[in-house]
């Protein structure tokens, strides 16, 4: 007899503010309450942020607690209790702090169904021999399934976590493709004239925080060697983030503050990439950037840096171009390829929308994770 009774998934990450993470199990979240599937959160770092507060609003769970620095032994008894109390289904920790908390206390609580999902991992990353050794002896034999979003993640877990390759699944991420009826010739028209581009102008565009990690420094670097072949170009960079003012200064030295706009925090994504006729993405490391999926779905060409996962999505050539990190030069003969090249891009951009569209849709990934929520829950 099946039962109607929803699987209950309590998800464990540092926080809900705006990030990644927090966004794809925020998105999933409000998927899953079509799918019969219940969610409670945990907070480790007593930080609810904004997307926290909008799914309670709607009725989810939010629990948060207040991890002190360093390691912090009456969190773990903290949430063995709570998830004693809750009594889930299956525990799904996001990233490695949550993974280690989150199965040490399952095993103080007695339950067996954890997953974990790395979603990125710090630069540089390091072999840590303890945190291994804690890994095959104490987190993994609780552990059912590991899942990442790209090769690259799992040759991580291989290297760094010594996790055997067989124990990692990929799950890719995926976008929702809704949003992208409102790229339209009329929509944008208006955006465009909104942003002060005029009609002859080619439109460079970077959605990304301003972090060390985006390297957006080799991005403008590249804008500025194409300026001297070409004047009816701009560029805009939407984002917040630590450099902003170090990235400023660079524009500013180079002569482009006319040309490279930082646009700061930029609500409408979508009217922005429908304005652009280039999207580029130039940062040393990445794992499955949700910002080059949607500009594929736009229907734009891409450019992007050939770093960490990024090359599993784009093939150079077919359905984007990629160019070696830190390369100014070979970034900027990439654009000058795109400009003169526009029959060239204009069926690359297509290639690649088809792409997102057939193997990265939003609904195929709550696919994936319904699924591996219902097969944990049978084998029980």
């Amino acid at each position: 007899m099946v039962s109607n009774k929803p699987i209950h998934v309590f998800h464990i990450l540092h926080h809900m503010k705006m990030g990644g993470v927090e966004h794809l199990v925020y998105d999933l979240t409000k998927a899953f309450q079509k799918l019969n599937i219940k969610t409670t959160i945990c907070c480790l770092d007593g930080l609810l942020g904004e997307l926290g507060e909008q799914l309670k609003k709607i009725g989810i769970d939010i629990v948060v607690l207040n991890r002190r620095p360093g390691f912090d032994l009456k969190l773990i008894f903290a949430l063995a209790r709570l998830i004693k109390e809750l009594n889930p289904d299956i525990i799904h920790a996001h990233q490695y702090t949550p993974y280690f908390y989150g199965v040490t206390a399952s095993i103080l609580a007695k339950k067996k169904e954890t997953i974990f999902s790395e979603h990125g991992r710090l630069y540089p990353d390091k072999l840590r021999i303890k945190r291994v050794i804690y890994n095959r002896l104490i987190l993994l034999p609780y552990t059912k399934r590991i899942t990442v979003d790209s090769n690259h993640l799992k040759n991580a877990l291989v290297h760094y976590e010594k996790i055997p390759s067989n124990r990692i699944k990929i799950l890719p991420n995926g976008i929702k493709l809704e949003p992208f009826s409102s790229i339209t010739p009329e929509n944008r028209l208006v955006k465009r004239n909104e942003l002060g581009i005029k009609d002859d102008e080619f439109a460079i565009g970077m959605i990304a925080r301003l972090d060390p990690i985006k390297d957006h420094n080799t991005l403008i670097r590249a804008f500025k060697i194409v300026c001297e072949n070409y004047s009816n170009i701009k560029l805009f960079l939407a984002g917040k983030g630590p450099l902003y003012n170090d990235i400023k200064a660079l524009i500013d030295s180079l002569g482009l503050s006319e040309k490279a706009i930082l646009l700061g925090y930029y609500e409408d994504l979508y009217g922005l990439l429908n304005a652009l006729d280039l999207y580029i993405l130039s940062s040393h490391l990445e794992s499955a950037p949700l910002g080059v999926m949607e500009a594929m779905a736009a229907e734009l060409p891409v450019i992007a840096t050939n770093a960490g996962g990024t090359g599993e999505i784009i093939v150079d050539g077919k359905d984007g171009y990629l160019v070696p990190p830190r390369d100014s030069k070979k970034m900027a003969e990439a654009i000058i390829r795109v400009i003169n090249n526009p029959k060239e891009a204009k069926e690359v951009a297509k290639r690649g929308k088809e792409k997102i569209y057939n193997y990265y849709s939003f609904d195929r990934m709550v696919q994936d994770y319904k699924n591996l929520y219902l097969e944990l829950v049978a084998r029980r």
